[in-house]
């Protein structure tokens, strides 16, 4: 506002003239214009995690391929019972759960394997009550509010389940010694449009019918700093981080097409709220991967290409095939892939590919070789999944997915898989 004297005919100050000017619309744009600035910032930063974290499990998981095959390998040659046998079991198990982790990570990218098929969230939550019961505080009380019939949803019910963990034990751990209770909350929504500027959402998700599942505690609650980075990358305010928590959370739900709300004030608890989309027709059961299922050991006979650019992946999947009968080629590239197959294609009765790899990668490798032949089996490997496989399984069919890092039994499985599928 503006003041200025007011004068009378002889120039005597008789009061004060006070112009104001209404600024609240203008105020409201700008506020919202440095939200959504904020927003958007924090978009790109979760994105260029993502991107990190799915290169790390690549790389990390073709080192664990070269753990557990060199283990295994071991494992072949020594006696039932060697000394060694215990602390090889200890470096396996561990190798398996840093493969977890990799998961996680994934997760986190948006990049894990879904295998989605349709979950009653209400009988998945009643299920993993006890678990919940025994992963939270001593002086907390789990209470369940859950709206009765709701439509099925098409979901991955292991990473399901972890959403439900983290956030229970997350709000767990933000009530620490104190007493209270911890809400589980489901329900059935419409969320419109203007509804998504206050959440974190996958590219996918648009205003339609959402089944919510919402956790409430009233611990510390969160200041905007904390808040502002809860979804990073092993990000704690607890003494010491326990791995990617609300980052690999954010990357499931992104995955499923959903939608998070987060609402968290300091002295006043916190609020999250998941948002999955579903049909009022309900989604068809859909498993891309099934599990396999475990068989003795099996030969074939022939050639097999294998195109890895890391040597140790190439000599364990080599080793593998010399013990099950075949005679291997190695190349370092698809280039050289190509190069061999052109020479020996009258001997070679299977290709093995890694799917990410410098200079020609897995997806171009195989699009060259479908020219060269239409029928020859293939197997993808790859450290890390896509999340939608069936893209490349239907473009070079026939072609059979492996997924790294893969035990002796796998391997043997998706082999014979490929192998059968031309030479019953």
């Amino acid at each position: 506002y503006e003041l200025h004297p007011w004068r009378n005919g002889e120039g005597i100050i008789g009061g004060l003239l006070m112009f104001t000017e209404v600024i609240t619309e203008r105020r409201l744009a700008e506020n919202e214009k440095k939200s959504l600035e904020q927003k958007f910032q924090q978009t790109q930063k979760l994105e260029s995690l993502g991107v990190l974290a799915g290169g790390i499990a690549h790389d990390f998981n073709n080192l664990l391929t070269g753990v557990l095959g060199n283990a295994e390998h071991i494992r072949d040659k020594i006696s039932p019972n060697h000394e060694i046998l215990e602390p090889l079991g200890v470096i396996e198990e561990t190798a398996k759960r840093a493969a977890e982790l990799c998961r996680q990570m994934l997760a986190y990218a948006g990049k894990e394997q879904l295998e989605k098929v349709s979950v009653d969230l209400n009988k998945l939550i009643r299920g993993t009550s006890k678990l919940l019961e025994h992963s939270i505080g001593k002086m907390l009380q789990l209470q369940f509010d859950l709206e009765e019939n709701l439509p099925m949803i098409s979901a991955d019910m292991t990473q399901l389940r972890q959403i439900i963990m983290n956030l229970v034990i997350n709000a767990s751990d933000a009530m620490g010694e104190k007493s209270g209770e911890i809400l589980v909350q489901t329900r059935k929504v419409f969320l419109k449009t203007e509804d998504f500027k206050k959440g974190v959402i996958s590219k996918e998700a648009k205003a339609g019918s959402y089944i919510l599942l919402r956790v409430h505690d009233s611990g510390c609650g969160m200041s905007p700093e904390t808040l502002a980075r809860i979804f990073e990358p092993f990000f704690t305010t607890k003494f010491a981080g326990r791995g990617l928590g609300l980052s690999a959370v954010m990357g499931i739900i992104q995955g499923h097409g959903g939608v998070l709300f987060v609402d968290s004030k300091e002295g006043e608890g916190t609020t999250f709220e998941v948002y999955f989309p579903y049909t009022e027709v309900g989604p068809v059961n859909v498993v891309k991967h099934p599990h396999l299922i475990k068989i003795p050991q099996w030969s074939g006979k022939g050639t097999v290409l294998v195109v890895e650019d890391e040597l140790f992946v190439r000599e364990i999947v080599s080793r593998r095939l010399h013990s099950r009968g075949f005679e291997v080629i190695e190349a370092a590239d698809g280039f050289m892939g190509l190069d061999h197959y052109e020479k020996y294609r009258q001997n070679i009765v299977l290709v093995i590919t890694d799917l990410t790899m410098p200079k020609m990668n897995g997806d171009h490798f195989l699009e060259k070789l479908r020219e060269m032949n239409q029928t020859i089996p293939c197997i993808m490997m790859s450290g890390y999944t896509q999340v939608d496989m069936t893209q490349y399984l239907e473009k070079h069919a026939p072609l059979f997915y492996l997924r790294k890092p893969a035990d002796s039994e796998t391997f043997s499985e998706v082999l014979r898989r490929a192998y059968e599928s031309v030479f019953k």
